[in-house]
């Protein structure tokens, strides 16, 4: 892939999915942020697998109110050195759960309670994070209103404490999220298979090869780049790109895949060697996001694509 370092990218307006695309890409870049005092850390999980739905996350991301919302546990995610720390929100006037992970930097309110800096959302359930057993919610506390009880807010499977008077304090609740659907194995399986093609596109230096990876209406965002559109100049720009022979070895690894309907979303991660004027090669990596649409012959091809350098 081009590497290009730079942050600016210029994307068209009105376009949810493309909105979809940038947090998630903020997301895979957020680097590991540590607990508040006295929390337990979380254990780090391979489990690329754990994943919110695309609407889901789509709503989450036009609906953020981080001022309004507090976090009440996290959970880790990837192998090291590639470990992602995500945290769950809540609102603590109506209970709701944010049903996705949220990355940023966690921070003490005036009120006690632990908010979040610069957050992006991301694909990851906290639901099947709590199923797989990597949700930790101790050292969280949250008032909630109206009556201020203050206390550890139990995992989405955990039924609320009754209360036995009047006078007792009220227990913590929280809204259930709903679990995520699973889409199995064949979608990561089609996902891998959209990665080799653009693999072999890539080695293959073609033009014609990249161009028939991407819907004819295609979006490419590079970085310090303006958006192309359409196949035709898709394909220009990467046969462009790699026509040089700098650009050798490149490696997709998914981090995450969801479909709806005719759409599905890929996060991934990639390398690429770097051949510099003198010969000598170093490996550089990024993040990609791409957004797929499943054609009449049951082919997913690309309709937006995004990516960035680490």
């Amino acid at each position: 892939m081009m590497l290009i370092h730079s942050d600016q990218m210029t994307p068209p307006r009105h376009s949810p999915a493309l909105v979809l695309c940038l947090v998630l890409l903020g997301a895979g870049n957020t680097a590991l942020a540590d607990p508040p005092e006295g929390t337990a850390g979380g254990t780090a999980s391979s489990s690329s697998q754990t994943h919110g739905g695309f609407l889901s996350s789509l709503k989450q991301a036009f609906g953020e109110n981080v001022d309004r919302e507090v976090v009440w546990a996290h959970f880790d995610v990837g192998s090291a050195p590639e470990t992602h720390r995500f945290y769950c929100l809540v609102d603590p006037k109506t209970g709701k759960r944010e049903p996705n992970g949220v990355a940023g930097q966690p921070f003490t309110r005036h009120d006690g309670m632990t908010g979040l800096k610069a957050p992006g959302i991301s694909p990851v359930s906290c639901s099947d994070a709590e199923q797989k057993g990597i949700l930790v919610t101790s050292g969280y506390t949250v008032s909630m209103a109206p009556h201020g009880a203050t206390g550890s807010v139990p995992a989405a499977s955990a039924t609320p404490t009754p209360m036995p008077h009047a006078a007792a304090a009220p227990a913590v609740t929280v809204a259930s999220a709903a679990a995520p659907q699973s889409h199995g194995s064949d979608l990561r399986a089609q996902m891998e298979a959209a990665n080799a093609s653009f693999l072999n596109a890539y080695n293959s230096q073609s033009r014609t090869a990249f161009k028939g990876i991407y819907t004819p209406d295609a979006m490419l965002l590079a970085p310090s780049s303006q958006p192309l559109v359409g196949a035709d100049a898709i394909g220009t720009f990467w046969a462009d790109s790699v026509k040089d022979g700098k650009r050798t070895n490149p490696t997709l690894q998914i981090v995450s895949v969801w479909a709806e309907g005719r759409y599905a979303y890929q996060v991934a991660r990639y390398t690429i060697d770097m051949v510099d004027s003198q010969g000598a090669t170093s490996k550089v990596a990024g993040n990609a996001v791409r957004i797929f649409e499943k054609q009449p012959d049951g082919k997913w091809l690309t309709k937006v694509h995004i990516f960035n350098s680490d």
